[in-house]
């Protein structure tokens, strides 16, 4: 999600596998709400595992926003961003809550694989087993109505913000319409999804 997709749309479409952008800050990951409260429930197993923490205010969980990241290092010099959303079967609209960033569903759901993180086995091929990297349906259309028409263009200062255009009378939907079309399989994960988290 945010500038993590933007940096994957960017930079790495014809690489096999996500490769993690350490030039950044963060790395921007969307979840179904159910998922978001699954990630915060499992702050002692990560930290058991991986040595990284679960960070949070208050304010943080009531918009659905929480950052995993390594108490060993500076603090918040590389986290995982996790952004939970707000989904509706009647309504055509998700929002974010933490950004307040409101964009349309059929530019988002449904999610769908994309391509593994990069896992490298002894013989520095891929690792068939590695995790898989969702994106939303629609990346560019989603891109261009948070970042505007020259998303593909890198950018510096405070415009470059995903919730920039929110906060300047530029909606991240509608700008422009997306193409709604769904195949009978992208469909059918469509309702799944709807049922399952919305």
């Amino acid at each position: 999600m945010y500038g993590t997709m933007l940096h994957e749309f960017r930079n790495g479409t014809d690489e096999p596998f996500i490769s993690l952008n350490f030039q950044d800050k963060d790395f921007d990951i969307a979840v179904f709400p159910e998922h978001y409260r699954s990630i915060l429930s499992f702050q002692d197993e990560i930290q058991a595992k991986f040595g990284w923490k679960i960070g949070y205010t208050e304010d943080m969980k009531n918009r659905s926003m929480a950052a995993i990241y390594n108490p060993e290092m500076k603090k918040w010099k590389y986290q995982i961003d996790v952004y939970g959303f707000r989904c509706s079967k009647t309504n055509d609209l998700v929002l974010f809550p933490w950004d307040k960033i409101t964009i349309a569903r059929n530019s988002f759901l449904p999610v769908r694989k994309h391509k593994p993180f990069i896992s490298l086995n002894a013989n520095n091929t891929g690792n068939k087993s590695s995790p898989v990297f969702y994106v939303p349906h629609n990346p560019p259309c989603l891109l261009e109505n948070i970042y505007g028409s020259d998303y593909m263009t890198p950018k510096t200062g405070r415009s470059t913000q995903a919730k920039w255009g929110t906060k300047h009378g530029r909606p991240a939907h509608g700008n422009p319409e997306c193409d709604s079309t769904l195949t009978t399989s992208e469909q059918q994960d469509l309702e799944r999804q709807l049922a399952l988290f919305c």
